[in-house]
């Protein structure tokens, strides 16, 4: 499991990410996943909806986000993170 400064340090290598790693990176930041259709699996955070959702569907096994899916990633994960330091104030 990724902590979420690995995660974070992932997603800004630029590295590939596949789905699978994609799934620990979620985790690492307290979203959830639902499996939808049949190689669908969807992403949104409980308590910070707002902060969006993301449907993963990878073509293949190996499949890797676009640069833009990364970013979207991201921007989830900054929103996730700006409403937690709200709270702790």
């Amino acid at each position: 499991m990724l902590t979420t400064a690995q995660a974070l340090a992932l997603l800004q290598s630029g590295a590939p990410v596949t789905y699978d790693v994609l799934d620990e990176v979620f985790l690492a930041f307290g979203f959830s996943s639902e499996l939808e259709l049949p190689n669908t699996t969807w992403y949104r955070h409980p308590r910070y909806g707002r902060c969006g959702d993301f449907r993963a569907k990878p073509l293949y096994d190996f499949s890797t986000l676009s640069r833009e899916q990364v970013r979207i990633v991201l921007g989830m994960i900054g929103c996730v993170r700006a409403h937690q330091e709200l709270e702790r104030g």
